[in-house]
C-alpha cells in the first residue's frame, strides 16, 4: 500500500511539474565475466576521427538525484543529438589519434513513472580518454547501435560491439576474462 502511495504521489508531482518520475542507475558490471561482451578493460583504442566529449545529466528532473556524466561522442552519435540539443552540454573537441583505455562496464536501470515505453537496459563502457595534454577519467565509451545487438546471456541488458568505425583496438586487455 505504502508503495501504491508513493507511485500516485510521484505521478502527480511528475504530471504537475512537466516531467515524468524518472530515475537512472547504473550498476558496475567489470569484474562479472559475462558482461564482457564488446568492450573489456583494459582494452585501448585509438579515434580514426575526430570526436567530442559531452556531459549528461542523468535524472535532471530530480535535483537531488541529478548526476553529471561524460561521454565521448562520434561524429554520427553528435549529428543524431543535434535533433536533442538540450542533450549534452559540449565540453572538448578529442583529435583523431588520441586514446581511449578501457577501464570498466556498467549498464543503466530505469523507474520511471509513468512508465515509458521501450526504455531499456544498456551496457556501456567507460574509461579514460588522453590526448596530449589533456584527460577526461571516468567517460561513456561508444558503442555501434546500428550493428546486431545482443542481451547478455542470462539477462535483459542489452549489447552492442564497439563502434569500429570510430574507433580501432590497438591493444587488447591484458586481464584474464575469468576472475
Amino acid at each position: 500500500m505504502r508503495l501504491l502511495c508513493v507511485a500516485i504521489l510521484a505521478f502527480v508531482v511528475a504530471s504537475g511539474t512537466g516531467c515524468a518520475y524518472v530515475e537512472e542507475k547504473f550498476q558496475d558490471d567489470t569484474r562479472n565475466p559475462k558482461f564482457e561482451v564488446g568492450y573489456r578493460a583494459g582494452e585501448t583504442y585509438r579515434l580514426r576521427v575526430d570526436g567530442r566529449i559531452a556531459s549528461v545529466v542523468s535524472n535532471p528532473c530530480l535535483p537531488d538525484k541529478a548526476t553529471e556524466r561524460l561521454e565521448l561522442w562520434s561524429p554520427q552519435i553528435a549529428t543524431r543529438n543535434a535533433a536533442f540539443p538540450d542533450y549534452g552540454r559540449f565540453v572538448a573537441t578529442v583529435p583523431a589519434g588520441s586514446t581511449v583505455r578501457v577501464a570498466g562496464l556498467e549498464h543503466n536501470y530505469t523507474l520511471a513513472i509513468p512508465p515509458v515505453p521501450g526504455d531499456s537496459q544498456l551496457l556501456r563502457a567507460y574509461g579514460t580518454v588522453e590526448s596530449g595534454a589533456d584527460r577526461w577519467a571516468r567517460v561513456r565509451i561508444p558503442v555501434d547501435q546500428t550493428a546486431k545487438w545482443s542481451f547478455v546471456p542470462g539477462t535483459h541488458v542489452m549489447a552492442f560491439p564497439p563502434d569500429r568505425c570510430f574507433l580501432e583496438l590497438v591493444a587488447p586487455s591484458t586481464r584474464n576474462a575469468s576472475p
